[in-house]
C-alpha cells in the first residue's frame, strides 16, 4: 500500500503532519497538491499529537487492534510474516531479538485488560531500540528539521477546538479515520500515570518533541 504524503498543499496553506496524526484522514481530503516545494509562499500549519496519545494510538492500532482483525498471530503464515503482511510493526518487532514475540502472541490471544497493559509494556521497553526504523515511530518533529520547515500554526488534533479551526481554514469537514477505542486509551492512560517510569521512557526517547508538547 502506497504510504500517504506527509507534506501536502490545500489551496494556500502546506500541511505537515505524520503517522498517526491523521496523516490518512488527510490524503482523504482534496489535496491541491501532494509533496509541494516547502518553498512556496504558503503559510504553514503543523499537526501534532501529544506524545504519549500518539504512542498509544500507534500501539492499539498496530500492536492489538490490526493483528486480531486480520489474525496475522495465528495464521497457517506466521513464519513468513513479511513487510507485504500489512503490519509493519509486528514485522520490525519478529526482527527484533529483545522482543518476545511468542510471549506476545499468546497474551493477544488471550486478551484483556492485564494482558493489553502487558503487551504495552513489552512494547515501551522495546521502543528505545527501535523508534528509529520505521516513520510511524519517529519524533514529529524529525520531518520539519529534515526539511527546514518553519511553522507557522501548531493544530493539536486532540483538541476539538483546534480541529474545528483547522477544518475552517481549509474548508473541509476531517473524516474519522483509524479511532482507537476509547476505554483501552483510557486503561493505557492510568497505567502511565500510574507508573511514572513507563511515562518517563516515552518521554525520554521523544525528548525532540518537547517543542510540541510545549504547545498543548
Amino acid at each position: 500500500m502506497k504510504q500517504p504524503s506527509r507534506i501536502v498543499r490545500i489551496n494556500n496553506y502546506i500541511i505537515i503532519t505524520n503517522y498517526k496524526c491523521m496523516c490518512y484522514a488527510l490524503n482523504s481530503l482534496k489535496i491541491t497538491q501532494h509533496c509541494p516545494n516547502e518553498k512556496q509562499p504558503f503559510k504553514k500549519i503543523m499537526l501534532y499529537r501529544n506524545t504519549v496519545n500518539r504512542i498509544i494510538s500507534c500501539f492499539l492500532n498496530w500492536m492489538i487492534r490490526n493483528p486480531k482483525k486480520k489474525n496475522l498471530c495465528f495464521n497457517d503464515h506466521y513464519d513468513n510474516l513479511t513487510l507485504n503482511s500489512g503490519n509493519w510493526l509486528l514485522t520490525l518487532l519478529k526482527e527484533t531479538a529483545e522482543f518476545d514475540f511468542n510471549l506476545y502472541k499468546e497474551r493477544l490471544h488471550n486478551l484483556n485488560e492485564e494482558n493489553t497493559i502487558l503487551i504495552f509494556e513489552q512494547f515501551i521497553n522495546v521502543l528505545p531500540i527501535i523508534y528509529k526504523k520505521n516513520g510511524h515511530l519517529h519524533p514529529q518533529i524529525k520531518i520539519v528539521r529534515k526539511h527546514k520547515l518553519t511553522i507557522d500554526k501548531y493544530i493539536n488534533i486532540d483538541k476539538k477546538k483546534h480541529v474545528k479551526y483547522f477544518e475552517y481554514l481549509i474548508n473541509q469537514k476531517i473524516p474519522v479515520s483509524n479511532n482507537s477505542n476509547n476505554k483501552d486509551k483510557q486503561e493505557l492512560l492510568l497505567f502511565l500515570n500510574s507508573n511514572p517510569n513507563y511515562k518517563q521512557k516515552i518521554f525520554n526517547i521523544y525528548k525532540a518533541d518537547d517543542i510540541l508538547n510545549a504547545n498543548i
